[in-house]
């Protein structure tokens, strides 16, 4: 008797489930503040770049944290996406990471800030300011840049986005998406997990509401199916609902 031939499997986005994997989340958010690839490759760069990420980790850590109920993943490939309706997932772990992790690095920060005005030595304060600005300085100028630029992009702020998402949805399903980490795809991994989100949106007749932050990206969500919403700058849809176009 022929045996009948295997279903493909279908991947499913699955959920965050350990601290170990935001962790790893806030590493790839923490890399999209590097300086080295926009100027080169050199060693000083490099470093740059290390510096950075460092030192953006821990708030990438919290907001990730903060997140993880609404963060879903497939493979290396990560989103956050935001219902509607309040998150039925209740994680109080990653609550007291964020708490631990935003504690910790005000902790440090403050030690490094007094040590330097109490100490006798000029070079204690030179290496306490050096400290201070080492841990400050990226996550100061990262909030400076992402205010200008919501205010000269309102439609980036998840306000916003969130109020659209709302209106469009009524009564029915719609997502808010954000933090799409892809590695802009080199391995495929991000349309893998946009697929699999797509499904679930289609199953449900969804509207998901997302704001690319560059136009080579709205370039990717265009090939991945989504348009322009209507009279919006770079605002972009999957529109699932019925009688919609896509």
């Amino acid at each position: 008797m022929k045996r009948p031939a295997a279903q493909p499997q279908t991947e499913v986005a699955g959920w965050v489930e350990t601290v170990g994997e935001l962790a790893r989340i806030a590493g790839r958010r923490a890399r999209r503040f590097g300086l080295a690839p926009r100027f080169g490759g050199g060693t000083g760069m490099r470093l740059l770049r290390g510096w950075v990420v460092a030192a953006m980790w821990p708030l990438a850590l919290i907001s990730a944290c903060a997140d993880a109920a609404h963060v879903r993943t497939l493979g290396g490939a990560s989103a956050t996406v935001k219902a509607a309706a309040p998150a039925g997932r209740r994680l109080w772990r990653f609550a007291a990471a964020a708490v631990g992790v935003a504690v910790l690095w005000i902790a440090v920060v403050i030690s490094c800030a007094v040590g330097g005005l109490l100490a006798g030595s000029g070079v204690v304060r030179i290496v306490c300011a050096a400290a201070v600005l080492v841990l400050f300085a990226p996550p100061a100028i990262a909030a400076v840049v992402q205010t200008v630029r919501s205010r000269r992009e309102p439609e980036r702020t998840l306000r916003n986005l969130d109020a659209r998402r709302d209106a469009l949805a009524g009564e029915g399903a719609g997502y808010t998406v954000s933090e799409v980490l892809a590695a802009h795809d080199h391995t495929g991994e991000g349309t893998a997990l946009m697929a699999a989100l797509k499904r679930q949106w289609s199953d449900e007749a969804a509207v998901v509401v997302l704001y690319p932050a560059t136009e080579s990206l709205a370039g990717y969500y265009v090939r991945l199916g989504a348009v322009r919403d209507q009279n919006a700058d770079r605002r972009m849809l999957f529109d699932y609902r019925p009688g919609a176009s896509i």
